[in-house]
């Protein structure tokens, strides 16, 4: 079965912000890889923070 990168690059970014705007409701925080490979939990007031434990040493 061939998947469209498009089509999934795009659901991945519907995903996130569907996850961002929950967290907001129920002022809560999302937890994600950033582009350096950090494990960090975002907050709903916009506050991240590295969570240093779950973060690969390269």
């Amino acid at each position: 079965m061939e998947m469209d990168v498009d089509l999934l690059n795009k659901w991945a970014s519907l995903t996130g912000a569907r996850a961002r705007l929950d967290a907001s409701l129920f002022d809560s925080y999302i937890v994600y890889m950033n582009n350096i490979g950090q494990v960090v939990k975002e907050h709903a007031d916009g506050k991240i923070e590295i969570i240093e434990e779950a973060t690969e040493e390269k």
